[in-house]
């Protein structure tokens, strides 16, 4: 589990000593999809209250998928919106 003050930044990464190496990652949040990292890493900037929850990342190599983790995410305190001036 993590917790992450509101507008902290969250860093997600997914390794694995998969052998052949995932040539891909895809991580998902409370079961939706996200995106697709070449990298293993998922950045939030600024988080907030709606990116609370639990977070999956699947390695994925010529074999296919592999064994799944992931990690809890609580974001807690107050979230200050940037005012343009």
């Amino acid at each position: 589990n993590a917790v992450v003050r509101g507008n902290g930044r969250i860093t997600l990464s997914c390794v694995t000593d998969a052998n052949p190496p995932p040539r891909k990652y895809q991580f998902y949040h409370d079961g939706v999809y996200l995106r697709t990292s070449f990298t293993g890493m998922y950045v939030i900037q600024k988080a907030r209250h709606y990116d609370a929850g639990r977070y999956l990342c699947v390695p994925i190599n010529s074999l296919g998928t592999g064994s799944n983790s992931s990690v809890n995410v609580y974001v807690s305190g107050e979230y200050h919106s940037e005012l343009l001036r």
